[in-house]
């Protein structure tokens, strides 16, 4: 379950403070989003790209 994004480390930090404070079992993440895309076609070529590096994306659409 996610609770919260952040631009800025120091927010998740406290977020993460409050909830385990809270006794709600919480721990933070760390990832590397890439985009936005204007269009499909520059999304697949980056999908595209990524295979090749080795990597596979998980696809998130908004």
């Amino acid at each position: 379950m996610q609770a919260g994004v952040f631009l800025h480390a120091a927010r998740a930090e406290k977020l993460l403070e409050q909830l385990q404070q809270a006794g709600i079992p919480a721990y933070l993440e760390t990832r590397v989003q890439i985009g936005p895309f204007n269009n499909k076609a520059e999304a697949d070529k980056a999908i595209q790209k990524l295979r090749s590096m080795g990597i596979e994306p998980v696809v998130r659409v908004q």
